[in-house]
């Protein structure tokens, strides 16, 4: 179940108009796992991906952390559940945005990598 979950964030990076490569480094077993992806970005961003999931029923992520930083190494986005805001609403969901932090709802690695594609095109 891990695996496949892993091949469709990787095949979503493949088709991503906005990744030039990535390489990837796994571990899996039967229930639990991780996946840890470094993309280059075809505006020379970087993007890190680290996804520790646990299976119960169906595969959830349980630690996460997206680092997407400037060819200079400036972060621009981080999203992550590290426990070191314990007074953001959503606890210990939450997205660097530069210098700041914000509450972040849900955590959807699809949706991030939407979220990056939209703003390299636009820029």
């Amino acid at each position: 179940m891990n695996q496949s979950y892993f091949s469709e964030v990787k095949a979503a990076l493949i088709v991503s108009p906005v990744v030039e490569s990535y390489v990837h480094n796994q571990f899996l077993k039967e229930l639990e796992g991780y996946l840890q992806i470094e993309a280059f970005l075809t505006n020379d961003d970087f993007l890190d991906i680290f996804l520790y999931i646990t299976v119960d029923e169906k595969p959830q992520i349980t630690k996460y952390r997206v680092n997407w930083q400037s060819r200079e190494g400036t972060l621009k986005r981080r999203w992550d559940n590290s426990s070191h805001y314990p007074d953001i609403e959503t606890f210990p969901q939450h997205v660097h945005i530069g210098e700041e932090v914000y509450p972040h709802q849900f955590f959807d690695i699809f949706e991030i990598i939407g979220v990056v594609e939209k703003e390299i095109m636009i820029s």
